[in-house]
């Protein structure tokens, strides 16, 4: 990952210095723009009504699968 910044980093100021290049996005900039309505309508929903907490869902779910008595554990 950081090679992959480091690459784009030095494309961007090549792309800078040499007066830039022509960008054709196409579909790509209507799927942009359709995943940023739909991120900032989480985010709005989000701001509204709280944290949504899922672990207690999953805790939930083991309780109903495994039984009260019995504790799942994470090791690290």
């Amino acid at each position: 990952m950081s090679l992959a910044c480091i690459y784009a980093l030095a494309n961007s100021i090549i792309g800078l210095t040499t007066g830039g290049h022509e960008v054709k996005a196409g579909p790509a900039l209507v799927w942009a723009a359709v995943l940023c309505v739909g991120n900032l309508g989480m985010a709005a929903f989000v701001a509204e009504h709280g944290y949504l907490d899922f672990t207690s869902h999953v805790a939930k779910i083991g309780r109903m699968r495994f039984g009260a008595s019995q504790r799942c554990t994470v090791r690290r």
